[in-house]
């Protein structure tokens, strides 16, 4: 089972990076420093999990959209920003925190990852407990 779990997720991230190709070159990931959520949780449970994100380097950015691939045991979150360029340019960076709800379903380990956009970034994973 796990084999296929892994598989479909590698699937979603390959399928993701192929449209991305095709997307608006004003369109850029996005860095998702942190999460916020529950240690533990029950399985069937919905829950929210908090992506503290920071959308660009200067103000002007605004989230364009979020993807997220959910499997049984494992949810990865991934934002994209977009630079509105407005007439308030400051170099104060532009940081969010985007909610999402998940449920999982089986007890056991619950990985949340943001994969980071950049080869020098570290990826942002939080392990949650699924109780039974």
């Amino acid at each position: 089972m796990r084999r296929v779990s892994r598989t479909l997720v590698l699937a979603a991230f390959l399928v993701m990076a192929g449209c991305s190709l095709f997307r608006d070159r004003h369109v850029n990931p996005a860095v998702v420093c942190s999460f916020h959520a529950p240690d533990t949780v029950r399985a069937g449970t919905t829950f929210e999990v908090t992506a503290h994100v920071g959308l660009g380097a200067v103000s002007g950015f605004v989230v364009d959209h979020k993807e997220i691939v959910r499997a049984h045991t494992y949810l990865s979150l991934r934002v994209w920003s977009r630079d509105i360029g407005g007439s308030i340019r400051n170099d104060q960076p532009t940081e969010v925190d985007i909610t999402f709800q998940t449920r999982p379903t089986r007890p056991g380990p619950y990985r949340l990852v943001a994969p980071s956009p950049y080869a020098d970034w570290h990826e942002v994973e939080k392990i949650i407990t699924v109780l039974p």
